[in-house]
């Protein structure tokens, strides 16, 4: 019984030194894929951090304007080109619950009212106006 146990001994240690054999030729394989796509991430790491210097230079602003000045022959906005609220066309009077509020100028006829919110902003106009002091205020008998 001792020379099969011998040999089974020898057996089993030769299958395990087998199977350690095989586990430490995977785990190197493994190691090597993992610093592979160690390298991979470092190197696309890298190119993100260029790419993203590269688009902060294209786009600064100081260049974005010389290179509109240049070829699309655009210019900063001058104070000429802004205007006044007394410029703004107003709309037609607007009936408001049960009076009519007196328009402010003649203006162009309003397209028809197309939803819920396009009518709730016509009915705050003449108050609007009012508060900015656009539309005459109506002057009490008897005092001030």
């Amino acid at each position: 019984m001792s020379k099969r146990t011998t040999f089974l001994a020898l057996v089993l240690a030769a299958v395990m030194s087998l199977g350690l054999f095989m586990v430490s030729y995977q785990v190197q394989d493994l190691e090597d894929q993992l610093e592979s796509l160690n390298r991979d991430i470092a190197r696309d790491n890298r190119a993100v951090h260029v790419l993203q210097a590269e688009w902060a230079h294209l786009n600064d602003p100081q260049r974005l304007r010389l290179l509109a000045e240049r070829y699309l022959g655009l210019e900063p906005i001058a104070t000429r080109q802004l205007g006044t609220v007394e410029e703004i066309p107003w709309r037609p009077t607007v009936e408001v619950a049960d009076r009519k509020v007196e328009p402010v100028a003649e203006a162009a006829p309003a397209p028809a009212v197309s939803s819920p919110r396009d009518k709730a902003v016509e009915d705050a106009l003449p108050a609007i106006r009012r508060a900015l002091g656009l539309t005459p205020t109506p002057i009490k008998e008897g005092g001030r």
